[in-house]
């Protein structure tokens, strides 16, 4: 599995279940591992998050019209930002800016949407909330 880019809009097809959705500053360092199967050809995943070293902000996917935010808000993906969140993006997870990336699996064209947002919650407390990571269809028409 790799990190990649697209050039496409897409569909989400099916949530993953993750192990786990929300690390504390202990668990998350040196990074967050966890394994799926892959949905396309049924390959072992293993995943490697180094928080705050990945993603772009979920609004370049909205920007680009990749995603849009009825895509975002009605498969639980991020909350709207409230008026004093603004600065953090469209939407945060937490109180957290929501960064995002698109993993490819190495054995087959499957790819999936990964979604998650770090940070200090409050004075002293870090977290990292795994949103979810999804199996995604691209348009290929556009």
């Amino acid at each position: 599995m790799h990190i990649t880019e697209i050039n496409a809009p897409f569909t989400i097809v099916e949530r993953i279940p993750l192990p786990k959705y929300e690390y504390t500053e202990a668990e998350m360092f040196p990074d967050i591992r966890f394994s799926f199967s892959c949905k396309g050809c049924g390959t072992p995943v293993d995943v490697v998050l180094k928080p705050f070293q990945a993603g772009q902000p979920l609004d370049y996917l909205l920007e680009k019209g990749f995603v849009s935010e009825e895509m975002v808000i009605n498969h639980n993906v991020a909350k709207p930002a409230m008026r004093s969140q603004k600065h953090l993006g469209t939407f945060v997870l937490f109180n957290m800016s929501a960064v995002s990336f698109i993993l490819a699996c190495d054995a087959c064209p499957a790819k999936y949407w990964f979604v998650s947002g770090c940070g200090e919650v409050q004075p002293g407390r870090v977290l990292c909330h795994l949103s979810g990571i999804w199996y995604i269809a691209l348009d290929t028409t556009s």
